[in-house]
């Protein structure tokens, strides 16, 4: 997936599997390994299934293995411009845990034979790809990491409408929203992201005199 400024790559894995023959665990972990390098994990758990929790655990194992660590709530990602000193990796990939099928009700775990102890486990969204249930507050958390991830700057924009720096920002930028000013229905205000080169170029090709109007 491209954007502009930025070149995305999406894989996915598989997690857990249960039950796994003795001669695959080898190349199962291999294929978990290779998310390792991701600036962006998502670990989605299907919440509807009892025990859960204990399958959760051994994929944050795995990953601790890995040196891959769940931050603190204290933490806040690394810019990627930050990230590029030799040597081993400097950045932890943001990990998060998503609840799927929450429709179906989350599985709170009673202790039983089959899991007489189970972890306790924190969600950062719960969420439903049936109902659509809680999709959007997982975006606007995606949103909001990859942000901070990769030093993306949130801007209002003024113009006129029919101005060319629109046109601009849709080829060189993310134009997030866009709407009539409520003091002038000919003026635009546009929320946009830019990455630190596409906000210079910005600037200087629009701003570049104290008086101009885009």
């Amino acid at each position: 997936m491209g954007v502009p400024g930025l070149r995305l790559l999406f894989i996915d894995t598989i997690g857990f599997m249960a039950d796994l023959p003795q001669d695959l665990i080898a190349a199962f972990r291999a294929t978990l390994m290779e998310c390792l390098d991701a600036e962006f994990i998502l670990h989605v758990i299907d919440v509807s299934q009892p025990g859960w929790q204990i399958f959760s655990s051994y994929i944050d194992q795995v990953l601790r293995d890995a040196g891959v660590h769940y931050a603190t709530d204290d933490q806040v990602p690394r810019p990627i411009s930050q990230c590029d000193e030799p040597g081993p990796r400097p950045c932890q990939p943001v990990l998060l845990r998503v609840g799927n099928k929450c429709d179906l009700g989350i599985n709170l775990g009673v202790e039983s034979p089959d899991f007489p102890l189970l972890p306790p486990v924190k969600l950062d969204a719960q969420v439903s790809c049936t109902t659509g249930s809680g999709l959007h507050h997982l975006c606007r958390l995606l949103e909001s990491n990859l942000i901070s991830i990769f030093g993306w700057r949130r801007k209002l924009v003024r113009m006129r409408q029919g101005s060319h720096a629109l046109y601009w920002l849709y080829e060189n930028s993310m134009v997030m929203s866009i709407a009539a000013t409520a003091d002038d229905p000919e003026k635009l205000e546009c929320e946009v992201l830019f990455n630190r080169i596409s906000w210079r170029l910005f600037q200087s090709k629009f701003f570049s005199r104290p008086s101009q109007t885009l």
